[in-house]
Formats: C-alpha cells, structure tokens, sequence
C-alpha cells in the first residue's frame, strides 16, 4: 500500500512540475542567437496588411516590447488583455508593445490571430512572419519577450513564458539606463 501512494504521489509530483507558463515550440530548430549581439531588419505587414519596417517601427520608440506568440498557446492568448494594458501604461513613457503572429503564415491563421486579439480587446500592433525571421528573432518557447532599442537593437533580457512582472521589471530597467 505504501509503494502504491509513494508511486501515485510520485506521478503527481511529476505532473505538477510539468505544468508552466510556457509552450514549447514543436519544431527542434536551433538554440536561439543570443540576444544582446542582434540588430532586427525586416519590412512585413500588420494583421491588418499594413506595411511595417523595422526602421519606422523601431526608431519612433525608446524601448519596443517584442511578444512572439502563436494562436495555439493557451498562455500567448491569456496575457493578450495584460498586454494591451501594458502597451497603454508604457506608451506615455516612449515605449511600444509589439507582437509577433508566429504562425501567422495563411489568411485563416491570420484571421484567428485577428479574432484573438479583438476577443481579448487588445489593439496594439502584431506582425505577420516575414521571410528570414526565424534566424533574426531568440524564439525558443512560446510565449517569448525580447526588448528592442530604438536603434532596431535586441537588449536586456529575453524572457520565456507569460511573465508580466518580469515584463513590467525588464522594461523598467531598459527605460532607466536609456534615461542615463
């Protein structure tokens, strides 16, 4: 009997380890480039189709929060209204929220990405996949957070998984040493 619970609590144990704020990503692709060594340059559209360049989207900001998600992680669509109140407490201190659809590559994936976000009433801007991403962008779990300079540069920490404090801390810190 006592081997019997000592396995079920075993099982349990290990169950609840396995459970996270970050998805995997299914395919085994490379280790992602480290971060602070990256310049991001790229030209891609909106959701919306409209046109976005690196260079606009970056240089009109001190700092650009960059979250990668996609529409089949359950933690990627539960943060979505936490980043849209992000985006509009961080916009009056020269900071953009930005998303990235990674799985966004045909009409209907980019119409469910579409939907998610007007379910989860947020409305700042997410980018279409553009070709090369993959090798520009440190995506190893879903969701990820890099931070951008406004020199297109990838600074400070990326982080793995909904992690709104580590978001709010991150970008806290990156706003402080711009302000040096």
């Amino acid at each position: 009997m006592k081997k019997r619970l000592l396995i079920v609590l075993l099982c349990l144990l290990l169950a609840v380890s396995a459970c996270g704020k970050t998805e995997i990503r299914p395919a085994a692709d490379e280790p992602a480039a480290k971060a602070d060594a990256q310049t991001l340059s790229f030209e891609t559209a909106d959701l919306n189709g409209n046109a976005v360049s690196s260079e606009e989207l970056f240089s009109s900001h001190k700092i650009t929060m960059v979250n990668v998600m996609t529409t089949w992680c359950r933690y990627c669509i539960q943060e979505l209204p936490e980043l849209q109140e992000l985006s509009e407490a961080y916009a009056e201190k020269d900071c953009a929220i930005v998303g990235i659809l990674y799985d966004g590559t045909d009409d209907a994936l980019l119409e469910t990405g579409r939907s998610l976000m007007e379910q989860a009433g947020a409305s700042y801007t997410v980018l279409q996949p553009w070709d090369g991403m993959e090798a520009q962008i440190p995506v190893q779990a879903f969701p990820t957070t890099f931070f951008v300079n406004s020199a297109g540069e990838i600074v400070g920490e990326t982080i793995l998984g909904a992690e709104l404090a580590r978001y709010t801390a991150q970008l806290d810190t990156l706003l402080a040493q711009t302000a040096e």
